[in-house]
């Protein structure tokens, strides 16, 4: 499937939810646009807004995923893992923490291996999510870490919240090689992200 030119093409966006979300920035931002300086400051408010949005939705989106469940006991790779319970755990995500609950399996063999089968469908290997790598890595293949982590912050972090350490930055990049191994258009990561380098 192509993806469309205009992001909002084939969506069912009505013109109605786009209007309240304009009345819920206006009602905690304000608007004024009598200058140059107003526009930005609006702006950067808007930024701000869409994140927090962002972050909220991904956060329904994890939990739309359920826990990964697969029974009682469940054999893998020729061990027996017990379920121990649902734990809750967070992850870096694309505009901040995603907090939710996942099924926790344990080896019943010597050494209380442990597996984690939502993480593993996910693809969640550290404590940050795909999307989040993918980002991440083209930001500091481009510029010197600290920079780059400082411009990702800007436009993904505007409110301050839920900042990336420079030490969880170098393991996404770590990580990013097995992405950077898929040719650009071929990634399981949405072509929109792409779009945003």
């Amino acid at each position: 499937m192509a993806v469309a030119n205009n992001i909002w093409e084939g969506m069912m966006i009505d013109d109605s939810i786009v209007s309240q979300l304009l009345d819920c920035f206006k009602t905690v931002y304000g608007l004024k646009l009598d200058s140059p300086a107003d526009l930005l400051q609006a702006q950067q408010n808007l930024l701000e807004h869409i994140m927090g949005l962002g972050r909220r939705l991904e956060n329904k989106l994890f939990a739309q995923a359920g826990t990964g469940y697969q029974g009682a006991i469940v054999e893998k790779d020729g061990k027996r893992f017990r379920f121990v319970g649902n734990r809750r755990t967070a992850v870096h995500g694309l505009f901040g923490m995603i907090t939710y609950k996942r099924a926790y399996y344990v080896c019943e063999q010597k050494g209380h291996e442990s597996w984690i089968p939502l993480d593993e469908k996910l693809g969640i290997d550290k404590e940050h999510t795909p999307g989040l790598q993918y980002i991440l890595s083209g930001f500091t293949a481009r510029e010197v870490y600290q920079g780059s982590l400082e411009w990702f912050h800007q436009i993904f972090r505007p409110d301050g919240k839920d900042l990336v350490s420079m030490r969880k930055a170098l393991d996404m990049d770590y990580g990013a090689a097995k992405l950077a191994a898929v040719p650009v258009g071929e990634s399981p990561i949405s072509r929109r992200f792409q779009l945003l380098l």
